[in-house]
């Protein structure tokens, strides 16, 4: 539905969008994050075809794309994340969606059913009962076959509608994959919590010595051991505090979160660009 080969945004000597490469296939929601300034507003304007990118090239439907394709540009559906500068105040919503249907010489908007869908930080600002319906309005336009791409920084609600996700930090693209590969790639070991009545001396100690136990620590009267990537040792954890004549209030394995996935992954770049830097 939409591919980017290469594509970069250049403003005289900063570079906001650095060979970005995208393919977002029918049917998905997909996730475009990065904090603000990262570049994700540069990529939407080129999407749009309101600016032109510096170099590479774009394409929708698998036919180029540029500003002057408003056959391309009539099958998108933007909901942007603020109501533009300058608009006239007493505009209604209905006069606001006719004026761009003029502009894009759309006969009949009200017949008119957009195969993309581009969200700008379409949760921004909204209570919790605002989010759960534009929430609930995404997956079912998406159970309609619409394909949704979806420019945020509002991670947690993203990881609840995103099939793949993309993270762009500085204009680079740092990852992008489904939400479960993703999140698994960058988890290096796993956490089991234990809630106990309470923790008796040495508990972490004798934890430890299990040959499947990476590290335990106490935490009020919950244990958080750390075990490896791969398997499941719950059962392990559970049969030695058995054992040890302690009964489990609850056991539960902590998953990493898109969250900790991102600040993980931007950081990385941080820390990679500045040694770059340092080294030039």
């Amino acid at each position: 539905m939409i591919q980017t080969r290469a594509l970069v945004k250049r403003y005289g000597s900063f570079t906001a969008v650095n060979g970005i490469d995208l393919s977002i296939h029918p049917g998905e929601i997909y996730g475009f994050l990065g904090p603000n300034g990262a570049g994700k507003t540069s990529t939407i304007m080129m999407l749009l075809g309101i600016t032109r990118p510096t170099s590479g090239e774009m394409l929708l439907f698998g036919e180029h794309y540029g500003p002057h394709r408003l056959d391309l540009r009539r099958r998108i559906g933007m909901v942007p994340e603020k109501h533009p500068r300058g608009i006239w105040p007493w505009i209604t919503a209905r006069e606001y969606l006719r004026f761009f249907a003029d502009l894009f010489e759309i006969t009949t908007p009200e017949e008119s059913d957009p195969d993309i869908l581009l969200l700008d930080e379409p949760i921004s600002g909204l209570d919790p009962i605002g989010i759960k319906q534009v929430r609930d309005l995404i997956l079912s336009e998406n159970r309609e076959g619409r394909t949704i791409f979806i420019f945020s920084h509002q991670l947690s609600e993203m990881e609840k509608v995103c099939h793949r996700v993309a993270i762009i930090s500085q204009g680079r693209l740092m990852a992008e994959d489904s939400m479960g590969s993703l999140l698994s790639r960058l988890t290096r070991d796993r956490e089991i919590h234990v809630d106990l009545e309470s923790i008796p001396p040495k508990l972490e100690r004798r934890m430890k010595s299990l040959p499947s136990v990476l590290d335990c620590i106490a935490r009020g009267n919950t244990l958080i051991v750390k075990v490896p990537k791969e398997g499941d040792f719950r059962k392990v954890v559970s049969e030695f505090l058995i054992g040890q004549s302690l009964v489990p209030l609850r056991i539960q394995e902590k998953t990493l979160s898109l969250e900790e996935a991102f600040i993980t992954i931007t950081q990385e770049n941080v820390e990679t660009l500045t040694t770059v830097g340092g080294r030039q």
